[in-house]
């Protein structure tokens, strides 16, 4: 395996290089965080473990068009992810007030998860890119085992994918 700056890490207590992958890949464990949503309800991913799929929608932004737009499609399909018995939750790094004024307004049926010192993002090495002023979206589908059965890494703001594509995956998953 190659290494990059962006890879290696060095522990100070113990001598060695560790190196981790740039990038969560598919079949990997999904690391596991825990965050209060927008209503202060605690959000925990290992509390879904070996009940259902969990769809992690990481944010560039709410100010963001396609942003705005790939919300939307997922309240459009939300009630095919619940068919699936799958949970949808968008992460980003605006804060409780925000998230509330957001989900408010717009009615979105899926957890919102304010992720304001990114610990979250970083976690799931959400991109940032300079040029694009803030980070890329990234999705992530997290079967019930605990897995990633799906990750996405935007190289754009239009590299969204589509979410028939998710679904797809979902139903793949189950059987």
């Amino acid at each position: 395996m190659e290494t990059s700056k962006e890879n290696v890490r060095r522990s100070t207590t113990q001598g060695i290089t560790a190196v981790s992958p740039a990038k969560i890949t598919v079949g990997s464990p999904a690391p596991d965080f825990s965050l209060v949503d927008y209503q202060d309800q605690p959000f925990s991913l290992s509390s879904f473990q070996g009940k259902k799929a969990v769809l992690l929608v990481f944010l560039r932004g709410f100010a963001c068009k396609q942003s705005q737009w790939h919300l939307e499609g997922l309240k459009e399909d939300y009630a095919k992810f619940k068919e699936f018995k799958a949970e949808v939750a968008a992460i980003g790094q605006h804060s409780k007030v925000e998230f509330y004024n957001m989900w408010k307004v717009m009615g979105f049926p899926f957890v919102g998860l304010p992720d304001e010192k990114e610990k979250v993002a970083k976690l799931y090495k959400q991109k940032v890119v300079f040029e694009e002023r803030g980070r890329l979206p990234a999705l992530f589908l997290v079967d019930k085992y605990g897995s990633v059965a799906f990750a996405h890494y935007c190289s754009n703001m239009y590299d969204i994918p589509p979410n028939e594509k998710l679904l797809q995956t979902l139903a793949r998953i189950k059987s």
